[in-house]
């Protein structure tokens, strides 16, 4: 797959396969809701909110696969959960289908 999109770049697993998977997927696209401290100048960045699908369908354009490691991943309230893991999931995947997102591994 050329060209490969991971949300939840700033998390700790995004982080951590930031580094790994650039020589595997050289037109790696990273997204997250904040830009990562340590974003090199050759990474591809674009900010999203997944809980807007619009933001969502942006950043799937032209994607091949994606490695969806975005949301919220230690407690919080049932708002922030909801938002970024529920709704951000679903619109996500909703707009993976309308891009013709050929594959998501979801985490």
């Amino acid at each position: 797959m050329p060209r490969i999109l991971m949300t939840g770049a700033a998390g700790g697993i995004g982080t951590s396969l930031r580094k790994l998977l650039p020589p595997v997927y050289p037109d790696l696209l990273l997204s997250d809701l904040k830009t990562p401290d340590d974003l090199g100048a050759n990474e591809k960045f674009k900010t999203a909110d997944l809980a807007d699908l619009a933001q969502g369908e942006a950043i799937c354009e032209g994607v091949d696969g994606m490695l969806h490691f975005g949301g919220h991943s230690v407690e919080g309230s049932w708002d922030q959960i909801h938002q970024s893991n529920i709704i951000g999931c679903y619109n996500l995947f909703e707009a993976a289908r309308k891009k013709g997102v050929k594959r998501v591994v979801f985490a």
